[in-house]
């Protein structure tokens, strides 16, 4: 249920109507590393995730910036304990956020909802959930930088996105954006490359 929170935002993304229009789609890349005691011996995970996305950003000229991101990625979870099995592996996420272009800066808020599976030999594992996020958009030139915290009501897997995106004179856009986790057992690292037109 909580994923319709996201939805409201989502929806205006698309009905409002703005001076700036980019609408990206992308490659991402997700490697996740995590360690923990079964029995009293150390248990290595490892996932490793491919998938696609897509993005839409709008930007009214001292108003109101609405943008959503979802993508979806498939691969393979490896659990390491006196011997190693591979099972398959997915997650996806959905996000909306909404602020305000002030100038050169961008404040914004917005909601995410995340979900993952993975299938054992026994059973499907599944997680749901959702996220708090903060951040800024900064327009320099043809250069948008972007700086984010997700997930600020989850401590465990709490991140800082950091990424840009460069118009090119042709209306192309080109974009980069990486994720980290901060203060966390847990080490994942996403990548995500972005191709795209503005409008």
């Amino acid at each position: 249920m909580k994923k319709f929170l996201v939805l409201p935002i989502v929806l205006l993304s698309f009905c409002v109507i703005a001076d700036d229009r980019i609408i990206l789609g992308s490659f991402e890349g997700d490697l996740t590393v995590e360690q923990y005691n079964t029995l009293g011996h150390k248990t290595l995970a490892t996932s490793i995730l491919f998938g696609v996305g897509a993005s839409l950003f709008n930007f009214k000229d001292d108003g109101l910036y609405f943008g959503t991101r979802f993508k979806y990625l498939t691969g393979d979870r490896e659990t390491c304990f006196i011997f190693c099995e591979s099972f398959n592996a997915q997650g996806s996420m959905l996000s909306g956020e909404i602020g305000r272009v002030m100038g050169q800066w961008i404040p914004f808020v917005g909601l995410s909802f995340h979900s993952s599976e993975v299938d054992s030999l026994s059973e499907r594992v599944e997680d749901e959930s959702w996220g708090l996020n903060i951040g800024f958009w900064f327009d320099y030139d043809n250069f948008k930088i972007r700086g984010a915290l997700t997930n600020l009501n989850d401590g465990d897997y709490r991140a800082f996105s950091f990424g840009r995106l460069f118009q090119r004179d042709n209306n192309v856009v080109l974009g980069v954006d990486f994720k980290f986790l901060i203060d966390s057992e847990v080490h994942q690292v996403n990548c995500s490359l972005q191709i795209g037109r503005f409008f």
